[in-house]
């Protein structure tokens, strides 16, 4: 009976070790330890994703938040340094066959902002490093020199002025397409058909120029 009794003890022994080594282990943020009353000794962890993936949600959402509302900014500084040239001076000059009308424009100008917010949530997205750090800072300087382009187009009013402003430009989202394709391969893909519009704006801004001396 004795031996019976200690063979018992060192058993149950056994499992409180056992019990108390998963406690252990199920000390993290997101594990839930559970201890089953019906049959004493017997321990069950369940972890609790629901958590986990709300945890998740928060700098997600906060990140979406923050590119749409970046967005919304530089667009209203946009529409404040065009002012009233885009149904006034724009509206006079010789435009080549292939330039675009008004409500395109407009739809171009959606196309843009799109673009650039999701280029900017996915930086936001990415962890926090070096390359974190230059490609924010440099999506950041593309959607200013793009307002800072809108400007002096619209502002000046000066076609020359608009197409050489319009170089330096380029390059930049040229570089920055390059700087994407090592961290976010997909993401270039993005500025790549931006590159491919700016050539584009490139030739009509050219032929603007030369059509409006």
């Amino acid at each position: 009976m004795g031996g019976r009794c200690g063979r018992a003890s060192v058993h149950r022994t056994r499992r409180l070790g056992t019990c108390t080594t998963a406690f252990r282990r199920s000390l993290a943020p997101s594990a839930v330890l559970r201890v089953n009353g019906a049959t004493p000794g017997r321990c069950t962890m369940r972890h609790d994703y629901s958590v986990v993936q709300g945890s998740a949600m928060i700098p997600q959402t906060r990140n979406l938040l923050v590119s749409v509302a970046t967005c919304l900014v530089f667009a209203l500084l946009g529409e404040m340094a065009t002012g009233d040239a885009l149904d006034t001076w724009f509206v006079s000059l010789e435009q080549p066959w292939y330039a675009l009308s008004l409500p395109a424009w407009m739809v171009v100008g959606i196309a843009y902002y799109v673009t650039s917010g999701t280029v900017l949530f996915r930086v936001l997205q990415m962890p926090k490093r070096a390359a974190r750090k230059q490609l924010l800072v440099g999506v950041l300087v593309m959607m200013a020199g793009n307002e800072l382009w809108t400007l002096l187009f619209f502002r000046l009013r000066s076609v020359q002025v608009g197409f050489l402003a319009l170089l330096p430009f380029t390059a930049l989202v040229v570089v920055l397409a390059a700087a994407f394709r090592a961290s976010l391969p997909r993401t270039a893909w993005l500025l790549y058909g931006y590159v491919v519009w700016l050539v584009y704006d490139l030739v009509w801004a050219w032929s603007l120029w030369q059509r409006n001396p």
